[in-house]
């Protein structure tokens, strides 16, 4: 099952590497290591794979402690998703959460 999930998002990007790039990745809100990390990943897959850009973005903060400094030891690029950033980006991936679960800044 992880295997084909995996194949059929390669498929995917490689189908449409041109087209969705700049990409805008949202974690769930308050994002914890996996969210961070599986947000990190698609990143970088996408950029060193595809050659495309992406920001990562979380609403709420990183609260606990042991999350702050992996994302400072680790410097990854995450970013406070602000207003006018649902707007600016026309593509959207969501990761560690789903739009119905309520509990990240994607739209209805």
């Amino acid at each position: 099952m992880v295997m084909r999930s995996a194949q059929e998002l390669l498929k995917f990007l490689e189908a449409r590497q041109g087209k969705m790039s700049p990409l805008l990745i949202l974690t769930h809100d308050y994002p914890d290591p996996d969210a961070l990390a599986s947000a990190y990943g698609l990143k970088t897959l996408l950029q060193k794979g595809f050659h495309m850009s992406a920001r990562i973005a979380y609403q709420g903060v990183i609260g606990r402690m042991e999350n702050r400094t992996m994302v400072n030891i680790l410097k990854l690029p995450v970013y406070k998703l602000k207003p006018e950033d649902l707007s600016k980006y026309k593509h959207v991936a969501l990761v560690d959460t789903q739009p119905t679960f309520e509990n990240n800044p994607f739209p209805k």
